[in-house]
């Protein structure tokens, strides 16, 4: 090794942002690899995911979490399956990176457009997978309807139409209200962690009061609309779903920001999340519609107030 290089090696081993990004894309890339091979708490290893790329990301700043995207990549690419790999870039490192570079504005970090890109990304992938997957037989739906059925016979259940149907219809907005709260959660650990210790870059946010651009809300309502003047179709109910994930989050947001003075406020949050437990499907529209509500309905406070 020529004196350059080592001197090259040297700053690399002596840079945080090196540092920080490569040990990130390794913690990544290992969790996304242990997940692929069906070990133990494979699961939770999923949830973990985007964690170790945005504690680099929020601590030493995008090169950093574009490092270890690279280096996890180049892992997986080396070690483990192109399933693994496809599942790293596509679902975790992109969505993380984009957030990164749209959140940060200045000395601040706007939830805005990362609040969108939790469910412009999932409708994104839906497209994308719906276009690979024409020339199956049944197209996106057919390939939907294969997987379903095969895992409820993997695990015993009756594999009847109905349920195949219901699940179909469902199984794409499940999946992008996993992404959206396994994203979201692992930002506010990392921040909170990065936060505790000095490290964070910029000030934490409060999450209680994440907006989404005044944009999104109609795309989103046209998206539902074309679901539901369409028919079954799983194209749209999965683009419309997981549009609709946003919305249900921002609903959530507004009953945590309205509820601070209130001081029944844990009672009346663990009614809320009790009732989304056992009431799903309605209950995610009247958040929603409570979240859009709350963006469009609320009066500003007059000059000089907080």
């Amino acid at each position: 090794m020529t004196e350059a290089a080592a001197t090259a090696m040297r700053g690399v081993w002596n840079d945080p942002v090196w540092l920080s990004g490569l040990a990130g894309g390794a913690a990544a890339a290992a969790l996304v690899a242990w997940a692929t091979a069906g070990l133990p708490l494979a699961p939770v290893a999923f949830w973990l995911v985007p964690l170790p790329l945005l504690m680099a990301g929020l601590g030493f700043g995008l090169p950093a979490a574009a490092i270890g995207a690279a280096g996890g990549a180049l892992l997986l690419l080396l070690a483990s399956s192109l399933t693994a790999l496809a599942l790293f870039g596509f679902v975790f490192a992109v969505p993380v990176l984009a957030a990164l570079a749209t959140g940060a504005s200045g000395s601040a970090f706007s939830l805005a457009r990362p609040f969108a890109l939790l469910g412009l990304w999932p409708a994104a992938l839906v497209l994308v997978a719906a276009v690979l997957l024409a020339d199956h037989p049944g197209g996106f739906e057919g390939a939907l309807r294969e997987a379903v059925t095969g895992a409820l016979r993997q695990m015993g259940a009756p594999a009847d139409p109905a349920t195949v149907d219901l699940i179909v219809q469902v199984k794409a907005g499940a999946l992008a209200f996993w992404f959206a709260v396994s994203l979201a959660a692992s930002a506010a650990i990392a921040q909170r962690f990065l936060s505790v210790r000095g490290l964070a870059r910029l000030p934490s946010p409060r999450w209680a009061s994440a907006r989404l651009p005044g944009w999104y809300p109609p795309i989103a309502a046209l998206a539902i609309a074309a679901w539901l003047l369409g028919g079954e179709n799983a194209i749209l109910a999965s683009v419309a779903l997981a549009l609709g994930v946003p919305l249900l989050l921002q609903g959530l947001a507004a009953i945590h920001d309205r509820s601070r003075a209130f001081a029944g406020r844990r009672f009346l949050l663990a009614g809320v999340y009790a009732v989304l437990i056992l009431f799903s499907i309605p209950a995610a529209v009247l958040l929603a519609g409570f979240g859009v509500f709350d963006q469009y309905g609320r009066r500003a406070a007059p000059p000089g107030q907080t």
